[in-house]
């Protein structure tokens, strides 16, 4: 999923592999091998990658469809006069949905 992600973004924002690797201080090879998933970034360069197009890592994995998670931290705020337990519960009802609505 990440090798689409990334070719996707680039695409978006009209960003060269070299543009790219300029800006995370990486050969235009190593870019290239990461869209041919004949390499891998590290963790950093994860963040680094998200950073450049401001997304999360999660997103970039494949593992959310939610790009940044502004969206999160407005929806916790509204958890302020909650109890622990409730938000857990609220948490634990988001999961859910989550995983009944994966492969839809």
């Amino acid at each position: 999923m990440f090798v689409k992600t990334l070719k996707k973004l680039r695409n978006e924002n009209k960003v060269s592999q070299s543009e790219l690797a300029k800006h995370l201080l990486v050969s235009q090879q190593a870019v290239a091998k990461w869209e041919t998933e004949r390499s891998t970034p590290d963790p950093e360069m994860l963040r680094k990658i998200a950073a450049f197009f401001n997304v999360s890592v999660d997103y970039l994995l494949g593992n959310t469809i939610v790009r940044n998670y502004p969206e999160q931290v407005a929806l916790h705020s509204n958890f302020d006069n909650l109890p622990e337990e409730a938000i857990k519960e609220i948490e634990s009802h988001i999961a859910w949905v989550k995983e009944k609505y994966k492969d839809k």
